[in-house]
């Protein structure tokens, strides 16, 4: 009984505690779990692009124009890459492959070109790219007379919103790497706010876009939100940044100020490689003597003595002292891996003494006097050329001309003796040998003799079906003007781009570097 009251007591204890607490006293919570450790982020492989990041380039010169074809130099040519498109981009091997233009195809007999369009792409100002703006495009350059091969064009005419049609006067083989130059721009920006200042404010289809323009300090770019390749671009922007000084340029380099240095100079980028610098290399132009051979009276009408010029010329040894591990020796009239190379081809290599008997043959057992003219920048090859020359008896004495005079020697008025230049070099051989070489250049030298076998294979490659034999016609063409001694090579002028270990760039790939797919470029993370 004593059992059971105590029993009860403490019951009646626990009821009015429990009611006094107003709640029950929890059971004891578990241990919490452990918190999940994140998985580390995966590192992108080295090889592998990156998304981010600002390219910071410099160079020593920038465009005056960047967004008006018709009156834009060479260098807004080269520059446009970075913010602006063609209907068709190049590839390594030099071939045209689609961009703005997802295809085209030329008629059976050669008169036509149709490019069919790629649909959706948008201008950086939100207005359509299509065929009326493409028309636009070409016609603004047509008319300004700049487009190559102007002449052989009778008609540009939309077919549609996506498709645009090239008329020929005739067939023209390399008329369709000509219809490739053109930049596209907006044709509703520049109508609306003037020429004037569409020279300066670039508006493309482009993978970045400028966003600030000071003439002689920098250009701006960031990346282009609504752009139509997939994925790309993979930088953020790009500052395209004026630095004349070589000497700063490289000291920027070396301190981590700058990312790129597009198109080095030769001494500053050989420093920078024997520093441990990736310097990026790339085809340009090739110094050539054009002697006045169309002139009956001089000594250089006698295809002995162009002969004798070259054999005169120890071009390695050129190329070596003034290259600085960069230039390479011509000894053909086209470089290796173009079109116009022949491998078959016997050069004239380094001779002495063949080069003094060639002159006797010639009736100058004693040589002769001549002047070489050419520009400032080349006075140091002009000074080496003069020695080997003087040391055949070729009595050199060098004309220095500024730029007005040398121009209007090459072009209109003509030389005397030789004349110091260079040959460009294009994606398609052909087009840069015939804008030089052919009946009608565009670079003319107008004291240049040109044979009648040179010039029928000049037609021979315009007039080609296809571009398998128009590139065999290219070596024929180019062949004939070596056997010729039409223009004696001698080193090439490379493209020299010193970057950085972390940057990835197209630049210098392609065979000429206005083909810069930009897009693809990218900074691995230090």
């Amino acid at each position: 009984m004593k059992r059971l009251s105590l029993l009860l007591t403490v019951l009646l204890i626990s009821l009015v505690v429990f009611i006094s607490c107003g709640e029950a006293v929890p059971a004891p919570a578990p241990a919490p779990a452990p918190a999940p450790v994140p998985a580390p982020a995966p590192t992108p492989a080295a090889d592998q692009p990156q998304y981010g990041g600002t390219l910071r380039a410099i160079t020593t010169a920038l465009p005056a124009n960047i967004g008006y074809m018709p009156t834009m130099a060479s260098d807004g040519q080269q520059r446009s890459s970075m913010w602006a498109e063609r209907l068709m981009d190049v590839d390594l091997k030099g071939d045209l492959v689609p961009c703005l233009a997802e295809s085209w195809n030329t008629s059976p007999d050669g008169l036509t070109i149709t490019f069919n369009l790629r649909k959706g792409v948008k201008f950086h100002d939100g207005t359509d790219f299509n065929a009326d703006a493409v028309k636009w495009n070409y016609q603004l350059v047509w008319d300004a007379k700049i487009l190559p091969d102007n002449q052989f064009l009778q008609s540009i005419d939309m077919v549609d919103p996506s498709t645009i049609k090239f008329t020929l006067n005739k067939p023209n083989s390399i008329m369709l790497m000509a219809l490739w130059r053109p930049w596209m721009f907006s044709p509703t920006t520049t109508q609306t706010n003037g020429k004037e200042w569409a020279v300066t404010h670039p508006v493309s289809t482009g993978a970045f876009k400028v966003t600030e323009y000071q003439r002689d300090v920098l250009i701006k770019m960031e990346k282009n939100p609504n752009y139509w390749r997939e994925g790309r671009p993979y930088l953020d922007g790009i500052e395209l940044r004026l630095v004349k000084d070589p000497a700063t340029c490289s000291m920027m380099m070396q301190s981590g100020q700058a990312d790129m240095w597009i198109q080095a100079t030769v001494q500053e980028s050989a420093d920078l490689r024997d520093k441990g610098f990736k310097v990026l290399t790339g085809v340009s132009t090739f110094n050539v003597l054009a002697p006045d051979s169309l002139n009956a009276g001089s000594p250089l009408a006698d295809i002995k003595v162009r002969e004798a010029v070259e054999y005169a010329l120890d071009r390695p040894a050129i190329a070596k002292a003034l290259g600085f591990g960069f230039a390479i020796p011509m000894d053909r009239l086209a470089p290796p891996n173009t079109a116009g190379y022949d491998a078959n081809f016997k050069p004239r290599t380094y001779d002495v003494a063949h080069a003094k008997q060639l002159l006797a043959d010639a009736g100058y057992p004693n040589g002769f006097g001549t002047t070489l003219l050419l520009m400032a920048t080349g006075q140091n090859l002009g000074t080496v050329i003069q020695n080997y020359l003087n040391a055949v008896g070729i009595r050199v004495k060098l004309e220095v001309a500024d730029s007005g005079k040398y121009y209007a020697a090459q072009q209109a008025q003509g030389w005397q003796g030789l004349l110091l230049t260079v040959v460009a070099i294009s994606p398609e051989y052909s087009v840069a040998f015939t804008h030089h070489f052919s009946k009608t250049p565009d670079v003319k030298f107008v004291s240049l003799a040109k044979t009648d076998q040179f010039l029928a294979l000049v037609d021979k490659t315009l007039q080609a079906k296809d571009t398998t034999s128009m590139r065999a016609a290219t070596k024929e063409m180019v062949t004939q003007g070596a056997m010729d001694a039409m223009i004696i090579p001698i080193t090439n002028n490379p493209v020299m781009t010193p970057v950085q270990e972390n940057v990835h760039t197209t630049y210098t790939q392609v065979m000429y570097w206005t083909g810069w797919k930009i897009c693809d470029d990218w900074l691995a993370k230090k």
